[in-house]
C-alpha cells in the first residue's frame, strides 16, 4: 500500500514522535517537537488521518482539545520506520549515553540540533531520562528548547567518554 502523506516534510518525524511517545498527545505538543506552523501541521495530520496512518479524537478539558495517537496500521508503518531510518547502532552504549557524550563537547545544544545529529528516533525519551537522571535540564531561549548538561552531567559525560576512548582502541593497546 502506498501513503502519499508520507511524502510530505514532517510526515516521518512526527509518526516517529507519536510512536516513541506510546500515548495520545495534543497539538501543542506536535508543535514544540515536530512541526512549527499550525496550518502546516493541520494539513499534515489531515493527510495522515486520510491514509489510516493516525487517529484524531476531539475530547474537552475545560476546552475543545485533540489528541493524535497511531492507529494499529500507523504504529507498523512507524516501527518499519524507525529500524528503516535508525538502523541498530554500533554503539554499545545506548542512545541517552551517547548523547552526554555529544553534549560534552558543546556543554549546550538546541533540542532540534541534537535530533538531528542523532537522526530524531528515540531522541525526546532519551532527553527526558537524563532529565529524570538530573545530567541535563531543558530551558526555552529565544522558542528555541535548550539542553544543558547538569555539573553532574558533565562529571558522567567526561567519565563515559573515557570509557568510550579505552574499548574504541585496538584490543592489542588495552
Amino acid at each position: 500500500m502506498t501513503y502519499e502523506s508520507l511524502k510530505e516534510k514532517y510526515a516521518i518525524p512526527l509518526l516517529l514522535f507519536l510512536l516513541d511517545k506510546n500515548k495520545p498527545v495534543n497539538k501543542t505538543e506536535l508543535r514544540e517537537n515536530v512541526i512549527k506552523p499550525i496550518s502546516s501541521l493541520d494539513k499534515l495530520l489531515n493527510k495522515l488521518k486520510e491514509d489510516g496512518l493516525i487517529e484524531i479524537k476531539e475530547v474537552f478539558l475545560g476546552r475543545r482539545v485533540y489528541l493524535i495517537s497511531l492507529t494499529e496500521n500507523g504504529r507498523a508503518v512507524a516501527e518499519g520506520l524507525k529500524i528503516l531510518e535508525h538502523p541498530p547502532s554500533l554503539s554499545i552504549f545506548p542512545e541517552w549515553m551517547n548523547i552526554l557524550i555529544y553534549l560534552s563537547n558543546k556543554n549546550q545544544d538546541e533540542f532540534e540540533k541534537i535530533k538531528e545529529h542523532f537522526q530524531g528516533g528515540s531522541v525526546y525519551s532519551s532527553i527526558q531520562k537524563l532529565v529524570e537522571l538530573k545530567l541535563v535540564e531543558q530551558s526555552l531561549e529565544n522558542s528555541k528548547n535548550i539542553i544543558k548538561l547538569t555539573e553532574k552531567g558533565e562529571k558522567v559525560a567526561k567519565k563515559l567518554s573515557e570509557v568510550e576512548e579505552i574499548l574504541s582502541k585496538d584490543k592489542g593497546e588495552i
